[in-house]
């Protein structure tokens, strides 16, 4: 299991473009694609579930503020 922080890298938390697991819209199109046939829409459930705590985005906001990122 990856650590918050290399999450936080990944996702780009603190840059202009974020890419959170919980922006997944569970429409499954990804799936189709993957060579592996990982189910990726119940992976990133758990993903949100285990690093994305309830204060996760507020937080973020405020650290996105704090550094001025847009």
């Amino acid at each position: 299991m990856i650590g918050w922080q290399h999450y936080m890298m990944q996702i780009g938390a603190i840059t202009s473009k974020q890419n959170y697991a919980s922006k997944c819209v569970q429409c499954r199109r990804c799936e189709k694609h993957c060579p592996q046939s990982i189910e990726i829409s119940q992976r990133l459930k758990e993903v949100k579930r285990k690093l994305e705590p309830f204060w996760f985005k507020p937080g973020m906001s405020v650290a996105r503020k704090v550094m001025r990122i847009k």
